[in-house]
Formats: C-alpha cells, structure tokens, sequence
C-alpha cells in the first residue's frame, strides 16, 4: 500500500512542478519574447489551461453520452 501511495504521490507532485514550469515558460515568453509585462503570460496559461480543460471534458461527456446511447439502444 505504501509503495503505490508514494508512486502516486510522486506522479501528482511531477505534474505540479510542471503545471508551474509551464506558467514560468508563459511568463519568460511574454516579457522576453513579446516585451510585455509577465502577467499577461500568466493570464495566457490560464487561458490555455482553461480552454484544454474545457475541450477534454466536453470530450469525455460526448463519448461517455455517445456509450450510453448505444448501450440503450442494443439493450
């Protein structure tokens, strides 16, 4: 049991360290590449997670709908 918990603990604490990695990236490319002011690369991660978060969702309902229907429809 311990060794799955810290397995997972590790995967999950990777995934944030690189949810931050890439708001850091965002906020160098915004101030160096584009000359603005680093919160406005911020506010474009946020933007990005946003709009991944709201097309996997979406994706999911569809297919999980799209599974149900056809599950109905045999039965």
């Amino acid at each position: 049991m311990t060794k799955y918990f810290l397995k997972h603990l590790a995967k999950n604490i990777l995934q944030v360290v690189a949810t931050f990695g890439i708001l850091y990236s965002f906020t160098v490319v915004a101030d160096k590449w584009f000359g603005v002011d680093p919160i406005w690369g911020m506010l474009a991660f946020l933007v990005f997670v946003f709009t991944y978060f709201l097309t996997e969702r979406s994706w999911h309902q569809a297919k999980r709908e799209k599974s149900d229907f056809n599950l109905g429809r045999k039965s």
